[in-house]
C-alpha cells in the first residue's frame, strides 16, 4: 500500500538540497445532500450557487438553503402536485374514508359569512371606525391571512354592525321575559 506523498526540496545558501516529506493534504469533501428538494433541482456550475428547476427551468439561488427552492416548487405551474406523494408522512393532515384530505395546514375550510361576522364583532369590541376597512395595511393583513376573503365597505359593515346589534338587542330581550317569569 504506498501513499500520496508529496516531496518538496528545499534550497539552502549552501545550495544543499535537502528533501522535505509533506503528508498528502486532505482533499475537500463534498456535502452530502440531505433536503428533498434536490430530487426537483439541478445545481448549476458556476460562481453563483444557483440550482435549475427540473420541471420549468427557472434558475434559484440557494447559497447554503433551499427554502427559495421549496418556495418555487409550491407556485411551479409546470410541477404536478397531485401525482406527487410527501416523502414524509404529515401527522396534521386528516383524511375521509375516500382517502381525500379533509383537513391539512394546506387546506382549510373558508366560510366568507363567517369571517364576516367575526370582522363585525372585532369591530365593535374594539370600537374601530367603518373606515378602518380602507385602511391599507389592515386588508394587507385580511388578504394574507385569506386571500378568498371579500372584505366588505365601510356601507356594508355599518349596516352588518347594525343587524348584530339588533340582534343582539332581541336576546337581551328574550333573556329578560326569562328571567321575568321566574321572579
Amino acid at each position: 500500500m504506498t501513499k500520496n506523498v508529496e516531496h518538496i526540496s528545499l534550497t539552502t545558501s549552501a545550495s544543499t538540497h535537502d528533501e522535505v516529506i509533506l503528508p498528502p493534504y486532505p482533499k475537500e469533501k463534498k456535502r452530502q445532500i440531505w433536503s428533498n428538494m434536490w430530487n426537483h433541482f439541478t445545481a448549476m456550475e458556476g460562481d453563483e450557487k444557483k440550482a435549475k428547476c427540473q420541471y420549468c427551468g427557472v434558475l434559484i439561488k440557494y447559497s447554503n438553503r433551499t427554502s427559495g427552492m421549496q418556495t418555487h416548487l409550491g407556485r411551479c405551474t409546470a410541477y404536478d402536485h397531485d401525482k406527487t406523494q410527501p416523502t414524509q408522512p404529515n401527522k396534521r393532515r386528516k383524511t375521509n374514508s375516500e382517502g381525500k384530505i379533509v383537513c391539512s395546514p394546506s387546506y382549510s375550510k373558508f366560510d366568507q359569512e363567517e369571517c364576516q361576522a367575526l370582522l363585525v364583532k372585532t369591530f365593535m369590541c374594539c370600537e374601530l371606525p367603518f373606515c378602518f376597512v380602507k385602511n391599507e395595511v389592515f386588508r394587507k393583513l385580511l388578504i394574507t391571512l385569506q386571500p378568498r376573503f371579500y372584505i366588505p365597505s365601510r356601507s356594508t359593515s355599518r349596516l352588518d354592525i347594525w343587524a348584530l346589534y339588533l340582534e343582539e338587542k332581541e336576546k337581551l330581550k328574550n333573556s329578560c321575559q326569562i328571567m321575568e317569569e321566574f321572579v
